[in-house]
């Protein structure tokens, strides 16, 4: 039996914590060994409210203890924890993609060390289809990003043109041109388009614009779904679904719930691999959920979600950066 990656946190906010949750409730291969924070003391408080064990240290001394370094920082951050990592040789997960644009040399030194760069692609799907189009020719790529108001606070790009979004009741375009000029003004909001710049052509020449919208409509979700079924066939359900969630906002918010979980095993007889929970409950006869199923319960706003997590591994070094599939 093949030993366990070791895991490595850099970062316990939010996502650092969801992150060491999952691990802590059991992935199958991976195993949480080492944290890094801010402030780890009161990081290590917070791990042991939740009962989870990780030593604590420095983050340029997280891959003598992991295999995989999981950078979940602030991007001012993102060096001082992906040098180290990459000098090693390890296996960099970094969240920041954004802060990659600009130290494309990190690329060519993890070419010789023998480390690995993988980029999450977040709220995108189907950066593989990217990829593929980039080995021919790509004409242009645009991304459009609307966020609400509240999570758009404190951006160096507005900050530093003194745009307020208080009691903003219109939707309202922040910024337009390339990705590498979005992430550097928008560091916590756009990673998504970093990764989406190495599948196809480059940081430069990918387009985007970043909308503060303080009442998303669910309609560009909803139009592009069903034209993801009219192109490529209506059973798409292994990769691709839709749920509609009454009263949850666009990133949070509304006076609906703020998260959920797709119980794949009340879709169907079979547990759901990539739900822990369904692993952990005790099964009805037959593991058959069906029985309990209220097949119009969930109609309302409709959001689109990808059933699985998609890694992107950069590669080719900064001269031609590339992503690949994980």
């Amino acid at each position: 039996m093949k030993p366990n990656l070791r895991v490595g946190l850099a970062g316990l906010g939010a996502i650092g914590m969801a992150i060491a949750r999952r691990l802590e409730a059991g992935i199958p291969g991976l195993a949480l060994t080492a944290a890094a924070a801010r402030d780890n003391s009161a990081a290590a408080a917070r791990l042991a409210a939740n009962a989870i064990a990780a030593r604590m240290v420095a983050a340029a001394a997280l891959p003598e203890y992991c295999d995989v370094i999981v950078e979940c920082a602030p991007a001012a951050a993102f060096c001082s924890i992906a040098a180290p990592a990459i000098e090693a040789g390890r296996m960099l997960v970094a969240l920041s993609a954004g802060a990659l644009l600009d130290h494309m040399e990190l690329l060519d030194r993890a070419a010789q060390t023998g480390a690995r760069i993988l980029v999450p692609t977040g709220a995108l799907i189907g950066l593989d289809a990217v990829r593929a189009a980039a080995e021919g020719t790509i004409g242009s790529v645009k991304l459009v990003s609307r966020k609400p108001p509240s999570g758009l606070v404190g951006a160096p790009y507005l900050q530093a043109r003194g745009i307020t979004l208080a009691g903003l009741a219109e939707p309202m375009k922040l910024f337009e041109g390339s990705a590498r000029e979005g992430v550097r003004g928008f560091p916590a909001n756009v990673n998504v388009s970093a990764a989406l710049a190495l599948a196809g052509i480059g940081p430069d020449r990918t387009r985007l614009e970043i909308w503060a919208d303080p009442g998303i409509s669910p309609g560009h979700t909803v139009a592009f779904y069903e034209s993801v079924l009219s192109k490529m066939g209506k059973k798409q359900d292994d990769w691709l679904r839709l749920f509609m969630i009454p009263g949850m906002q666009h990133c949070g918010g509304g006076p609906g719930p703020n998260q959920f979980i797709m119980l794949g095993a009340m879709e169907s007889a079979q547990p759901d691999p990539h739900d822990s929970a369904t692993r952990k409950c005790p099964p009805p006869a037959g593991r058959d959920y069906t029985k309990f199923l209220n097949p119009r319960g969930l109609q309302g706003a409709r959001i689109g979600i990808p059933r699985a997590f998609f890694y992107e591994r950069t590669t080719g070094g900064s001269a031609t950066p590339r992503g690949g599939l994980n």
